[in-house]
């Protein structure tokens, strides 16, 4: 994989997170990657479902993907990227 694709995958999916949340679904980052085309140039010209499918190679590389039980629909993209903080 492009070196590229991963850090522009990275920085989406750093500058999309809030501060309280430690999941990220590829929705929010294919968003993200699309509001500002030119803050991420290799994905500029990929189609619809090769941005999708390069999000999602990325992040179940570098993060677990989250399911929880009944009720996750096997086609929803959401991965774990912070532990969450126990007070």
């Amino acid at each position: 994989m492009n070196q590229d694709y991963i850090d522009e995958v990275l920085h989406a999916v750093m500058h999309s997170i809030k501060e309280n949340q430690t999941l990220i679904s590829r929705r929010t980052i294919e968003e993200t990657i699309r509001d500002d085309p030119y803050l991420y140039p290799s994905f500029r010209s990929l189609s619809p479902t090769s941005r999708r499918t390069k999000i999602s190679i990325i992040m179940n590389l570098h993060f677990p993907l989250w399911i929880k039980g009944k009720g996750v629909h096997q086609n929803t993209y959401v991965w774990k990227v912070k532990d969450e903080k126990k007070e």
